[in-house]
């Protein structure tokens, strides 16, 4: 993605201090959010609680321990008809997929949930950092407006019942993309839409209705061809 290429061509000594900054900030809002003894990838408890954790944890549970299928993700054993891919159970298919291919390393009671928080919390705040950064370079306020979006009501409120739908930090990659001239580019949409597709597609629904508008303002305005229109529209939703 854009950002990160800019993030990792303008590293430095900033950065690192910038990156340790909200690394440690997402460490501490996920213990207040979950519990500081939750954050322990070991510690399954805290998510059979009687609500909808329980589910995403035992989907993950039946896909890790079951063979390698194709497509990627069916998870037949999680139940039949209605949990037959490790997508329906909710339970982050990129990381249940990353976590079982390196399955063999991790120990018997795993849960990689609370990793899931920390990361979401960490790209909330750094991204939105930047973001921000780009209207008002200054960095004290973009530090300061981008707990607004770290402590953002309709993201917290998913921690408790869907952890996929936390993730809101892809749709500020999409304001990224958006800020940018190119009216042709397409790569990275593709890319954008992929990696929401493996976490949760109502991310995926959410940006490609915003992809899909701003190709059709840029087709409104005369920005690029009808040709290439129908091409980028192409490309995003097969």
């Amino acid at each position: 993605m854009e950002i990160m290429r800019d993030i990792i061509k303008n590293f430095n000594k900033n950065n690192l201090i910038l990156i340790l900054f909200y690394f440690f900030t997402s460490l501490v809002l996920t213990s207040l959010f979950i519990g500081l003894d939750n954050l322990s990838i070991n510690n399954t408890k805290w998510l059979f609680s009687g609500d909808d954790r329980s589910a995403h944890q035992i989907g993950w549970y039946f896909f890790r321990n079951d063979i390698w299928r194709f497509p990627l993700g069916v998870n037949p054993n999680f139940g039949d008809q209605i949990g037959n891919s490790i997508v329906y159970s909710d339970s982050i298919p990129i990381f249940a997929l990353i976590f079982k291919a390196i399955n063999f390393l991790l120990p018997e009671k795993f849960q990689y949930f609370s990793l899931w928080f920390v990361l979401c919390f960490f790209l909330q705040g750094i991204l939105s950092y930047f973001l921000i950064l780009k209207f008002t370079d200054n960095k004290i306020i973009s530090i300061c407006l981008s707990f607004i979006f770290l402590l953002f009501p309709p993201a917290l409120h998913r921690i408790g019942w869907h952890p996929a739908l936390f993730a809101h930090w892809t749709l500020i990659l999409s304001f990224f993309l958006i800020l940018k001239e190119d009216v042709k580019e397409n790569s990275n949409w593709i890319l954008l839409i992929l990696l929401t597709s493996l976490i949760h597609f109502y991310f995926t629904v959410i940006n490609l209705i915003i992809y899909n508008l701003i190709k059709f303002f840029n087709l409104i305005y005369k920005r690029i061809k009808l040709k290439n229109y129908l091409f980028s529209i192409f490309t995003c939703h097969i």
